[in-house]
């Protein structure tokens, strides 16, 4: 996705069954940017996967979540 600068974004993690149920795992995920700036995101109880674009930029944000699933997205910060 591309987010402006000093625009608050926050990002979440679905898991989907094999029955077509979803879940909520945003809150059981670590989160991480790989690069601060331009992106900043919060790992804290009640901030998971909130993202603060600090700087014009690219950087890859990555949810690293229960059971060894890992999903990343590119994002880039105009």
């Amino acid at each position: 996705p591309i987010v402006n600068q000093g625009q608050m974004t926050t990002f979440s993690a679905t898991a989907i069954y094999d029955d077509d149920t979803t879940s909520n795992m945003t809150s059981l995920c670590t989160w991480s940017s790989s690069d601060t700036p331009p992106l900043l995101v919060l790992d804290e109880m009640f901030a998971k996967g909130m993202a603060f674009p600090i700087t014009a930029g690219t950087a890859t944000i990555t949810a690293d979540c229960p059971g060894g699933f890992v999903a990343t997205n590119n994002v880039t910060i105009q």
